[in-house]
């Protein structure tokens, strides 16, 4: 199953308003369930911490 999480909404320093969102695929509801539970993945690539507050199951159609 695929997710895609959002992180909170904030607002840069140009004024625009930004929402960063990451993909992830578990196996079930239950493990995506928990990747929330813990709260935070380290981007060490991008030098920041994303911080899941909402979760949407991605339809994947089929092949």
């Amino acid at each position: 199953m695929k997710f895609r999480f959002y992180s909170a909404e904030y607002i840069g320093l140009d004024g625009k308003r930004r929402c960063n969102t990451l993909e992830c695929e578990f196996k079930d509801l239950d493990e995506a369930t928990e990747f929330m539970r813990r709260g935070s993945i380290t981007q060490d690539d991008l030098g920041m911490a994303f911080i899941p507050l909402v979760c949407e199951a991605i339809e994947e159609e089929d092949k």
